[in-house]
């Protein structure tokens, strides 16, 4: 039988051709971890980012390192070597009159008072009490919350305490002492405090009459209502030759402080200005204060 392929089809829409293999769209499974299963990851790449980021970091650490040692040698140089002892201790996060801490105000005094040294002339060694050592293991944690730093003319370094002073703990002022007169070439120590030291006055006393061996005063500075701890820093001041401040307005501290600065000390020892100039309850010299300086103002 013949085939005649003229013969007419019934048109009609077009037929669909079956898809092949090759026509089907790609299907990408993820993974758990939200990459492609099966996907090769560059691990050389990987290899590669993690050593050059490390090289960084050490390269980093190097550079600070450097930099830190650089700025201890030229501290180490400076006619006004100052050591201060901060109180950190939980009391120290009590409300004042006017519902803001002490810290806080204590926060404020140390930042006018770094702002107004002279640091062609002074570096400055800082040691919070209580101090967390960050080898103590649980204690890790609570380092964040103290610093010890060595002497620095730095004011960017110096300014990098404040996230420290953060109130906790006890009072254990010998160990500021003890570090401060151990560790630190230091020409003059000032010391904060709002109550009594832990342990008793003995300790505290023991460690402050290496001060006065070193020929090292001590400025005591009361800050609060509280009467707690006043007599041991009368007692400090007065055996060191330093000078003892006592402030119930903690605001009027916070901008009084930087009278102790080398700058203006002199201005307390020599009678220009007293309590009632920088606001505080009591103001206490040491006996035979050296005449005023050449320009009436800088710690010789």
């Amino acid at each position: 039988m013949e085939t005649n392929d003229n013969v007419h089809k019934p048109s009609g829409p077009t037929a669909v051709k079956p898809a092949t293999k090759a026509d089907k769209p790609t299907e990408i499974k993820i993974g758990l971890r939200g990459g492609p299963v099966g996907a090769s990851i560059p691990m050389n790449s990987l290899r590669a980012k993690a050593a050059q980021a490390e090289s960084k970091r050490v390269e980093r650490e190097k550079q600070e390192k450097t930099e830190r040692e650089a700025d201890q040698e030229t501290a180490m140089m400076k006619r006004n070597r100052l050591g201060m002892m901060l109180d950190i201790s939980g009391s120290m996060g009590c409300l004042n009159a006017n519902a803001t801490t002490k810290i806080v105000y204590l926060q404020r005094a140390y930042t006018a008072f770094i702002e107004m040294i002279n640091y062609d002339d002074t570096a400055i060694a800082v040691r919070t009490f209580p101090f967390y050592p960050q080898d103590e293991g649980v204690r890790v944690l609570l380092s964040r919350r103290s610093i010890s730093l060595p002497l620095s003319s730095n004011p960017l370094t110096l300014a990098a305490v404040l996230p420290y002073l953060i109130p906790a703990g006890g009072t254990p002022m010998h160990d500021a002492l003890k570090f401060i007169i151990e560790e630190v070439p230091l020409t003059r120590g000032i010391l904060i405090s709002d109550g009594e030291a832990d342990g008793g006055h003995s300790r505290a006393l023991y460690e402050a009459s290496k001060y006065v061996g070193a020929e090292v005063p001590i400025d005591c500075v009361h800050i609060g209502s509280s009467t707690g701890g006043e007599n041991l820093l009368k007692k400090i001041a007065e055996m060191t030759g330093g000078i003892y401040i006592k402030f119930t307005n903690v605001e009027a501290f916070s901008q009084a402080l930087t009278y102790l600065t080398p700058r203006y000390r002199a201005m307390l020892t020599s009678g220009l200005a007293g309590a009632l100039d920088i606001g505080a309850k009591e103001l206490i010299l040491p006996p035979g204060e050296p005449p005023l300086s050449g320009n009436g103002f800088s710690e010789g």
